[in-house]
C-alpha cells in the first residue's frame, strides 16, 4: 500500500460551482474544518458519521460502503465524482522502469460497480467532487 503523510489529501477548494475535498479527511475533521460549507457537514453528521464514525475517512467509508445504506444513497443524492490514481509501470527505450499514477474521474455508480477498484491496495482514492447545486437541493 501507498505510503501517505499525514495531511496528504486533506483540503477542501471550492469554485463557482463545484467543491472539491480530499478522500483522506476523517468525518471528525470535515466536521470541524471551517472551509468546508455547512450544508455538507450538516450532512456529514445526520447521515455519513452516524454511520462510519467520526474517526472513519471519506476514503475507508467508501471502500467499505453497502448499496442498502444511507450513506449510499447520501453520496448518489450528492452525485460525486471520485477521482482516483491507479499506479502504473511505464518503461522507456532504456529499459528503466518508472512508476506513474495516471487520474481518473469515476462517477459514485461507476466506483461502486467496480469491486476490484474499491478493494485494491494500490489504488489511491485522492478526492471527491460534487456540485454545489446538488448539495443545496439534497434532501436530509
Amino acid at each position: 500500500m501507498l505510503e501517505c503523510n499525514e495531511n496528504d489529501y486533506k483540503y477542501v477548494l471550492q469554485d463557482i460551482s463545484n467543491v472539491y475535498l480530499g478522500a483522506r479527511f476523517t468525518y471528525g475533521e470535515i466536521l470541524e474544518n471551517d472551509y468546508v460549507p455547512g450544508r455538507f457537514q450538516d450532512v456529514v453528521g445526520r447521515i455519513f458519521s452516524k454511520e462510519a464514525g467520526d474517526d472513519c475517512s471519506v476514503y475507508e467509508h467508501l471502500c467499505s460502503m453497502k448499496e442498502d445504506s444511507d450513506s449510499y444513497k447520501g453520496y448518489k443524492q450528492l452525485r460525486i465524482r471520485i477521482k482516483v490514481a491507479v499506479p502504473t509501470v511505464k518503461v522507456d527505450k532504456k529499459g528503466k522502469e518508472t512508476v506513474l499514477f495516471p487520474a481518473r474521474d469515476y462517477t459514485f455508480e461507476e466506483f461502486m460497480q467496480d469491486e476490484a477498484l474499491k478493494h485494491n491496495e494500490e489504488v489511491l482514492i485522492q478526492e471527491i467532487c460534487f456540485k454545489k447545486r446538488h448539495l443545496a437541493s439534497m434532501h436530509i
